[in-house]
């Protein structure tokens, strides 16, 4: 098990090594604006979403990201995020980048119906509570920040389109609230 694990690492680390070196794809100063849809789950809850982004490239490897996504369903949830990427070349897809992100959200939650409610983890009774959002007139809300992790890859598909991918783990930092996991696929056009 150990030595498994020890392997792992070794070639994580020399893939690192090798991106390092390899052609960037992107420049410093290039922009982007795309769409995005997705999926978050947590506390119960499952939505579809779908957004907009904006990137700028503040050198070759990090690129800062503005994100807005909206998820549908009976339970109303938006997620505005400012991301960082770090990105690596692949030496022997030079289409292809990967990255870590990490970065702030500010999430709105709320419902426009009675049923709307929010479900979260008690540490200190060790339960799941069910808070309802029909405590005032427009169905309840409430606005919490949140710390996103996580990491995607972008294909480049022509010099001025690309699809990436995103796998995205947003801690929130109120005291009742339920961290979020969240899929997303997308398109983005660079000008």
């Amino acid at each position: 098990m150990k030595r498994n694990l020890f392997r792992m690492a070794t070639l994580l680390v020399a893939l690192v090594m090798v991106s390092l070196g390899s052609v960037k794809a992107q420049e410093a100063g290039d922009m982007a604006a795309g769409a995005n849809v997705g999926i978050a789950t947590g506390g119960g809850l499952t939505n579809f979403g779908i957004g907009g982004k904006f990137q700028y490239n503040v050198t070759d490897q990090i690129r800062g990201e503005g994100l807005f996504t909206y998820y549908l369903g009976d339970f109303k949830y938006w997620d505005l995020s400012v991301n960082a990427h770090y990105l690596f070349g692949i030496p022997d897809v030079p289409q292809l980048n990967v990255y870590p992100l990490a970065g702030l959200s500010l999430c709105g939650f709320g419902g426009g119906s009675g049923d709307s409610y929010w479900e979260y983890f008690d540490s200190i009774t060790g339960q799941w509570v069910r808070e309802y959002l029909d405590d005032n007139e427009d169905g309840g809300s409430s606005t919490t920040l949140g710390l996103n992790l996580g990491g995607g890859a972008n294909y480049k598909l022509t010099d001025q389109l690309y699809f990436n991918a995103e796998l995205k783990y947003r801690i929130e930092l109120a005291q009742y609230s339920t961290n979020m996991f969240m899929i997303s696929v997308g398109v983005a056009y660079k000008f």
